[in-house]
């Protein structure tokens, strides 16, 4: 690469104080599938900003049994530096069954590299991305399958970090 970049393909390394990322009052989340605005559940609806919203007794949830391929994206507002998500999922059967994690400037890019790519857990897990990037989307695929009905993909609360 040239003199201050890094790698055959010339990206400059990045930092945690390149972007900042901004407050979590200036994100806003969208999904694949969320139990709203018809949900049947009675202590819905569970759109996807509950996700974001700071408050881990309000939660996101798709409405429907895990499958593969629903998603749960953040748009930051503005670039900012990543390299870690939070998820905290305080049900038991509703955390995502499998995950992958992708930063990038164009919402909905599910071609974007995989920088994080694991099994989720019940309580909260800690995603520490392959490097260091900027972007303004975080996309959160879950690509799992569950057999019961009951088993939603449910987030209480979402944070986007860099560590």
């Amino acid at each position: 690469g040239a003199a201050g970049m890094a790698g055959a393909g010339g990206n400059p390394a990045v930092k945690c104080g390149d972007n900042a990322i901004r407050a979590k009052t200036q994100w806003t989340a969208s999904a694949s599938d969320e139990c709203a605005p018809t949900c049947t559940d009675p202590n819905g609806p569970f759109t996807a900003a509950l996700a974001i919203d700071a408050d881990v007794g309000t939660r996101f949830a798709t409405g429907k049994k895990q499958a593969g391929g629903e998603w749960l994206q953040v748009d930051l507002g503005a670039v900012g530096t990543v390299n870690r998500v939070t998820l905290n999922t305080t049900s038991a059967t509703d955390y995502t069954r499998h995950y992958q994690v992708r930063v990038s400037n164009t919402s909905g890019d599910m071609a974007g590299q995989v920088l994080a790519d694991g099994d989720g857990a019940t309580g909260t897990s800690t995603i520490n991305l392959s490097k260091t990037v900027n972007g303004r989307y975080v996309l959160i695929s879950q690509t799992g399958n569950v057999g019961a009905a009951t088993s939603w993909w449910s987030v209480n609360d979402l944070t986007i970090s860099c560590q």
